[in-house]
């Protein structure tokens, strides 16, 4: 329980941490306006850059209109024109300062399809002064599409039309790159795979090579009832022989007649208490042999 509340609050510490790092890159600046000689709203415009912009782009500005004491400025007249359009509705917030006035921020998201040096963005608001309504011209605002030099004194120098070197390396350099270390990896794998099976050499049939032993030790006279019921089961499971009693499988066509009657021979050798005398031990060597010699060519 201890550690599950440590989790939710290691959780609820991170969300919180996010949500607070969200708010303070996110919240908008309010700037300072000077002091004013009439009721006239007071208009600040803030942008990013005013130079280097291309045909369509989506350019974000921010309005600010400082309503005085005594004055109401109406939010829902703002009208922009010139050689600029809305993109979308702007999003209106405010703010009420000690001295009785109201800022309002408007964010505007414009673009212009007027293909032009320079594109100014031209605007009007409407306010009231003792029920009277008046119309405040907003200054025009300048932005240019010159990448450098747009005619200005100083020279803009706006964002390296240039495809960065660091987009290539995360686009094209480190893909290839990996894709090649784990294509050499997969090959050197099965290199020494390769080399391994050329080093051991072809693959040993144990199973075969403990019947040929225990074949041996017939011929020798040295092989138990145990041994000779081993390579019973040896030989049945070579040639698919389920424990059918030998003298069932005499006459039957289903199996080869060599290994039926090696089995029908060794029977004696595992169940009598009598051991084999020397004609039995070496005829059923033989069969034995037989037995082998079919040993790698059947199915």
């Amino acid at each position: 329980m201890k550690k599950r509340l440590i989790s939710l609050a290691a959780i609820f510490a991170i969300v919180v941490a996010v949500g607070v790092a969200f708010w303070f890159f996110t919240r908008p600046s309010w700037p300072d306006f000077p002091a004013a000689a009439s009721n006239e709203p007071q208009v600040v415009v803030k942008v990013e850059r005013d130079y280097a912009h291309h045909l369509g782009d989506l350019i974000e500005v921010e309005l600010f209109v400082r309503s005085a004491p005594g004055t109401v400025v109406d939010p829902k007249t703002l009208s922009i024109g010139g050689d600029f359009e809305l993109a979308d509705k702007p999003a209106v917030s405010q703010k009420d300062l000690k001295d009785g006035s109201t800022v309002y921020r408007f964010a505007l998201a414009m673009q212009s399809f007027r293909f032009k040096p320079e594109q100014v963005m031209e605007g009007s608001i409407s306010y009231r002064v003792d029920d009277k309504r008046q119309d405040l011209t907003i200054k025009p605002l300048s932005l240019f599409t010159s990448n450098t030099w747009d005619g200005r004194k100083e020279l803009m120098e706006g964002a390296d039309p240039r495809v960065p070197v660091l987009w290539y390396t995360l686009r094209h350099a480190i893909p290839l790159a990996l894709s090649s270390i784990i294509f050499l990896a997969l090959t050197v794998v099965a290199f020494r795979h390769w080399l391994k099976t050329r080093v051991r050499g072809p693959v040993v049939d144990q199973v075969y090579e403990r019947a040929v032993a225990i074949t041996g030790l017939i011929r020798n006279g040295n092989c138990s009832k145990a041994e000779h019921l081993e390579l019973d089961g040896l030989v049945r499971a070579r040639f698919s022989i389920g424990p059918i009693p030998a003298a069932q499988l005499k006459d039957d066509k289903l199996y080869d007649t060599l290994v039926t009657r090696f089995l029908a021979g060794n029977e004696p050798a595992i169940y009598s208490d009598q051991p084999l005398s020397d004609d039995e031990r070496a005829a059923l060597w033989k069969q034995a042999e037989a037995v082998l010699s079919k040993w790698k060519r059947a199915k």
